[in-house]
């Protein structure tokens, strides 16, 4: 007799608008699964990508297919700052208007230091993963010098173009700013305090963020840490199965710490 194939719940994805945020209406999707459950995450894209990037979306929807609601959001602007008062908007929301507080966030290169710094901002997080996220921001700063040279200058323009990922990406003065003054230990002491337990994703081999930054979060971290090596994915998550699989993974490890009633 023939077996049949199990076949993975379905995924109900709808664009959603979250009005009078910080910085104006936040554009976002929720990807919710075919059984409603309580248990909800926050899925913060990465510093060139958007909320239907393919990484970003494939996280999300795995997510949910796990029985996690998903919500993914567009950021305003590259200002590491605004990226997390918006996470927290978009989090009261999905609280006021779905009745939904989200226990898991996750963050994809910078979006995961948002994710990290949000945290500690939002009552009911008990779970942070990351996915080749920077230990310390300011040293994409550095990477960028000869990029952004004009900025430094005091009469020089407020934003330069840069080519990033394959298309240009308007950086404003004041996102450098904001990053220049970022404090990853600050930040990690923090977290700390929520007891939110911590996932760094991260592949030996991405040619964007060094290993060696996964290896600083670990160390640096004062809750419980783990440390997941994927060398079969790139640091945009475009290889083929490179999404579903950190998906798959942080919806495995997450399962400890979140509820899924």
């Amino acid at each position: 007799m023939a077996t049949q194939h199990s076949r993975k719940p379905a995924v109900r994805s709808f664009n959603v608008t979250v009005p009078d945020g910080p910085f104006g209406d936040i554009a976002g999707t929720i990807d919710a699964p075919a059984e409603q459950t309580t248990a909800a995450a926050l899925v913060a894209h990465c510093f060139t990508c958007d909320r239907q990037a393919v990484g970003t979306s494939r996280i999300s929807k795995t997510l949910a297919r796990h029985g996690i609601t998903s919500a993914r959001f567009n950021f305003s602007d590259l200002t590491l700052s605004h990226n997390v008062d918006e996470l927290v908007a978009a989090a009261e929301w999905m609280r006021q208007e779905h009745g939904l507080t989200p226990q898991l966030l996750v963050g994809h290169s910078l979006g995961g230091v948002a994710a990290i710094r949000a945290a500690s901002r939002l009552a009911g997080i008990t779970a942070v993963a990351t996915v080749g996220t920077p230990f310390d921001p300011s040293h994409a700063v550095a990477s960028l010098s000869e990029a952004l040279a004009p900025l430094r200058e005091s009469d020089g323009p407020s934003h330069v173009d840069v080519p990033l990922a394959g298309r240009e990406v308007r950086i404003e003065r004041s996102m450098i700013e904001d990053l220049m003054t970022s404090d990853p230990h600050a930040d990690l002491r923090v977290l700390g305090e929520t007891e939110a337990s911590l996932l760094i994703a991260h592949s030996p081999f991405d040619q964007t963020v060094a290993f060696s930054d996964a290896l600083s979060f670990l160390d640096a971290a004062l809750q419980p840490a783990s440390l997941l090596s994927l060398p079969e994915v790139d640091h945009l998550l475009t290889r083929r199965g490179s999404g579903q699989r950190v998906g798959e993974l942080i919806a495995q490890w997450a399962r400890a710490y979140i509820s899924l009633d």
